[in-house]
This record gives structure tokens, sequence and C-alpha cells, in this order.
């Protein structure tokens, strides 16, 4: 193998007889380089460091602690291109890029497209992605001038289909709604996956999960009550805090478990701001749910808590007002208001769950009790 120089760039200086490569500047007698290589010397480094004379620039950082093939890869050129670089997505039907750019002009034109012949909702991108993915995932404003509900409505009525997945990131139409939550608009994002789950299509998979295996529910708990009318429709409408049921007999399904666990982002959310507050409509939500397997409840509650716990004079108060505040929906017997209102749900379904409890002539404090309603409704009936 021949030495190290001889395989790198050195600077061409002018000379009488024309140009000529300068390797002197980068020996040091007859040293061996600070790797053992050849005869590179340690000044061949420092100029690449201190000297700017490649064209390409150096991340120092990486540069410096970087492991021995990857020095020098960067010193003699050979590394690799950049084969991370994002692939552009054409919007190749005129719906596609109103949806892609979407502002009040043209939702009204995505309107009246998606009721004109022929128009095709469920037509892709060049990556895979629907019009309803790239409408929901587009950024916008978060203006009242910029209405999603018609806009979708038009768009399922058309025939889109909510079972379509984004294929980079295994997301259904649901599951886009996350890009509402992360723009904080929370009362849109609810509107829509009420839309989304009462559609007559039945297509729309409450659990379904992305490539990460979160379900919207695990999105939406992270916002705590922020977000607690989107939560409260999921799970009216069959959204489990277990999405699937998953059996614990390794340790990798128990952290599968976990991952996937809406309970887990909720506790996350609550250590990130090491209290309970805008935590009180959320947990009674969750805790309804997972009520219903109340010995797995338990369980899971202690496990992720001493999986997620650190800082105990910080979280220590904190998990033990989780723990009061839950213990009555895993603690055996249940309480009989419950069991009341785990078997009217469960006659009802989802389905019916809205219209079904409007009918059933009870009082608003109840109803209010079986839909998990405002807090103020719940207050009152206890």
């Amino acid at each position: 193998m021949p030495p190290v120089e001889e395989l790198a760039s050195f600077p061409l200086l002018q000379g009488a007889g024309g140009p000529v490569v300068c390797k002197e500047m980068f020996r040091t007698g007859a040293e061996g380089g600070p790797l053992g290589v050849g005869r590179c010397s340690t000044s061949l480094y420092k100029d690449f460091l201190v000297n700017p004379k490649p064209t390409k620039s150096i991340n120092l950082e990486s540069f410096v602690d970087g492991s021995v093939s990857s020095l020098l890869e960067h010193c003699l050129g050979w590394e690799k291109p950049d084969s991370n670089e994002k692939e552009v997505e054409e919007l190749s039907s005129p719906l596609l890029l109103l949806c892609g750019s979407p502002s009040p002009s043209s939702l009204y034109n995505i309107r009246a497209l998606c009721s004109q012949p022929g128009c095709d909702p469920n037509h892709t991108t060049s990556l895979g992605r629907s019009s309803l993915a790239v409408l929901l995932s587009s950024p916008h404003p978060a203006l009242p001038s910029v209405p999603l509900l018609p806009t979708v409505a038009s768009l399922l009525d058309a025939g889109a289909v909510l079972d379509q997945r984004d294929p980079s990131t295994g997301n259904t139409p649901l599951l886009q709604l996350n890009h509402l939550l992360e723009k904080h608009q929370f009362q849109e994002a609810a509107e829509l996956a009420n839309l989304m789950l009462t559609h007559g299509s039945n297509t729309c998979d409450v659990n379904a999960l992305n490539r990460q295996g979160r379900s919207l529910l695990s999105y939406s708990v992270t916002h705590l009550d922020r977000a607690a009318e989107l939560t409260r429709v999921l799970v009216n409408h069959g959204a489990r805090v277990w999405p699937e049921d998953n059996r614990l007999h390794t340790v990798s399904d128990i952290d599968k478990d976990r991952e996937q666990s809406s309970f887990t982002w909720f506790l996350r959310a609550v250590i990130h701001q090491r209290g309970l507050t805008l935590t009180e409509v959320t947990l009674d939500c969750l805790s309804h749910e997972m009520g219903r397997s109340p010995a797995r409840m338990k369980a899971h509650v202690l496990r992720v808590m001493l999986s997620e716990g650190k800082f105990p004079r910080v979280l220590g108060p904190v998990f033990a007002q989780l723990k009061l505040t839950m213990a009555p929906f895993w603690t055996e017997p249940q309480h009989l208001r419950y069991l009341a209102w785990n078997s009217v749900r469960r006659s009802l379904g989802p389905k019916r769950l809205g219209p079904g409890s409007q009918q059933l002539g009870l009082p608003t404090p109840l109803t209010n009790y079986i839909t998990l309603g405002s807090s103020t409704a719940r207050r009152s009936f206890k």
C-alpha cells in the first residue's frame, strides 16, 4: 500500500517549471503519523483542521471524534455521497396540487373539484400519499378563514378512503391529525376525528398504528387536557389504551406493550411538566377505558411508573396522587357506578353511543358521565 501522503490531495504551488506538488510542508522528518499509518504526519491533520483549504466544509466535532476509518476517508477524499437526500414529491393531479398548498381560495377550489365527475380523491403522489394525507400534513395557517372540516367532508363524499396509509410513516388519514395537534389546532382535530369516525364508509380504524407503533390516542394524551375533546371523541369511538392485545411472555413483549400504551405517553407528558396541571379530563378518560381490565391496569400502571420514574423527591408526590386517583378503577370489586357505566356503553356500542345516550331519557349529568362529557357535569353527578 503506498504511503497515505501519496494518495492525499496536496496543494499545487507555482514553481519555475510549472505547478509543483508541495509534500514537504506536510512532513515532519521520518516520524510516523499519529495513527501509525505510512509517513503521514500530524501537520497534515492540523492543516485540515485549521487551514480551510479543502473545498468541502468540515464538521470539527465529527472529524475529531470520528473513527479512524472515517477520519482517513475524509482526508483522502473517499467519502461516499450523501444518500439521505429526500426524493422530490411530484403532485401529479390538480387536486393534489391544491391540497399541497391549502389557502382559503384553494380549499374552495378543492370542494368545487370534488363535485366534478371523474375526480379521483384516492390518486396518489409519487411518494404514494393520497390527497387527504397531503392536505392534513401540509403547513397551513391556523386561521378560521381556512376551514378544513368542509374540505375533508367533500373529499370523503367524493370517495376518499380512510384506510389508505402514507408509505413513509404508516399514517392513516386519522393519524395525520397529529400534525394539527403539533400546531395546537385541538378543536379542529377533534371535529375532523369525529367526522372520519362517523362517516358512512366505516373504514376508519380508531386503533390504527403507524410505523412507530403509535395510535392517535397516544398523540392526543401527550397534550393533556388541551386536547381533551379529541381524547374524549377517540375513547367514545372505541379507542383503547392498549391498541393491540399483546401477550406478555418475553421482555420484548413488555417493551412493546409499554411503548404502544397511551398511558405511557400520558405519563411522559406529566413527567415533562413535573405536575398534574391540565390532566383531570385526560386521566379520567384513560382510567375509565383501562378499568375494563382492572388487573392489567394495575400491573401496567405500576410497571410504567417504575420504568419511567426518575427524581423520586420531585415525582414521588406526583405518582402517589396519580395512583390515588386511578386506584378505584382497578380495585376489585369495582364501584357499582363504574360497572353500570361500562354495561351501558357496551350495550350501546361506539357507533350508537352519541345518539343512543340521548334517547335513553337520562338526566343530563348522567348522560354526560356515560359519554365522558365535561368535568363539571361529572362532578355534579358524583
